[in-house]
């Protein structure tokens, strides 16, 4: 049980990291969109 608590953390850490990557990327690309 202590393995699966301290292995989510990290493991949504990781996913929320990704979608503001992913996020960033969205918004990158509309900016670039809207500029050219």
């Amino acid at each position: 049980m202590r393995l699966a608590g301290a292995h989510f953390p990290s493991f949504a850490e990781s996913v929320g990291h990704f979608v503001v990557a992913l996020l960033a990327a969205f918004v990158v690309a509309g900016l670039f969109g809207q500029n050219f």
